[in-house]
């Protein structure tokens, strides 16, 4: 072969291998794998933490995934992309990714979106949340996580092309405080409401088969009022004398916290209350380290204090739901 016949035997080697790679990865008009879909269903709260999958949809999901040959070798298909809601594509992303036929994909999914606060790791496929604060930047954001796989490895299978789904589930408790009056006034107003006593920032990591694990550094608890200060707004007129009624003491109801010991932390929450006929405060504080029946917090738990108060007294029982009541398609 001459050296003009070799020159150009071997441009056309590697326009060919051009061609294939391109072909893998982006697919081809016709005949190529379909692109990367994505569906999503979320444990909704009870409550109404999420009030709807518009705030999911609005805020979006970091979506992270790596693909992996079958000599076990793994690279970025997905890096911290944008898994944006639109109504007319659904879920969708930037540029488009195509399944390959003989690869593993292992797909990790954050809520909500955000392209700094996680690390990837693609050869562990452990994502990493360091510094996340339930009291600052994510005050009351329902912190969630989801993993998945497809397997195309099998040449011989039929391959599943179907879009991947995303289970979430919830990766903080969620915490509400509810009050009934049981005194002989009514209560007409409900002020400077605060939790201190509480860890409100932990380091979050989330392993490859969905476990995850959250390390929290106990010594530093909250103990600014504001952090975690809440508005109760009173029914008009007051709350009145009624031995069924409870009351959110927080407007939003539901705090989202993260998961942790209870029993002997300290964990305090305050309140002051006015009643009918009277210019009195009345302070009030409720250790929730002594309520033996609730030691502490885990993730996707619904805790509801529910807190009656007489003359005398707060009185008060704690019930324990899970914080699942359906799945939602968002």
């Amino acid at each position: 072969m001459s050296d003009k016949m070799r020159r150009l035997f071997n441009i056309a080697v590697a326009l060919a291998l051009l061609t294939t790679l391109h072909s893998c990865n982006r697919g081809e008009e016709s005949g190529g794998a379909p692109a990367i879909l994505f569906r999503s269903e979320v444990e909704q709260c009870r409550g109404g933490l999420i009030e709807g999958v518009a705030d999911m949809r609005e805020r979006g999901i970091s979506i992270m995934g790596a693909i992996e040959n079958s000599n076990g070798d793994k690279s970025f298909v997905f890096d911290h992309e944008h898994l944006a809601y639109d109504e007319s594509l659904g879920w969708n992303y930037g540029d488009t990714r195509y399944w390959i036929r003989g690869m593993k994909y292992h797909f990790t999914a954050i809520y909500p979106y955000d392209d700094s606060d996680y690390s990837y790791d693609t050869a562990s496929g452990t994502v990493t949340c360091l510094g996340y604060n339930a009291g600052e930047r994510h005050l009351n954001t329902d912190f969630m996580y989801a993993v998945a796989e497809r397997d195309l490895s099998d040449m011989n299978a039929t391959p599943d092309y179907s879009a991947v789904e995303l289970p979430f589930k919830h990766a903080c408790a969620a915490v509400e405080f509810r009050l009934r009056n049981s005194s002989n006034a009514t209560i007409t107003a409900v002020t400077d409401v605060s939790l201190v006593g509480v860890c409100a920032e932990g380091d979050f990591s989330l392993a490859a088969d969905g476990t995850p694990t959250w390390d929290i550094d106990t010594s530093n608890r909250v103990t600014n009022h504001d952090t975690f200060g809440g508005i109760c707004t009173l029914p008009a007129g007051g709350l009145p004398v009624n031995t069924s009624y409870f009351h959110s003491i927080y407007d939003s109801k539901v705090l989202t916290m993260l998961p942790q010991r209870i029993s002997k932390s300290g964990a305090t929450l305050h309140f002051n209350i006015r009643i009918e006929g009277s210019s009195t405060v009345f302070p009030h504080e409720v250790n929730l380290g002594n309520i033996a029946s609730t030691p502490k917090w885990d993730a996707g738990t619904r805790y509801i204090y529910n807190l009656t108060l007489t003359d005398e007294t707060i009185t008060f029982d704690v019930t324990v739901v899970d914080w699942i009541e359906d799945f939602i398609e968002l």
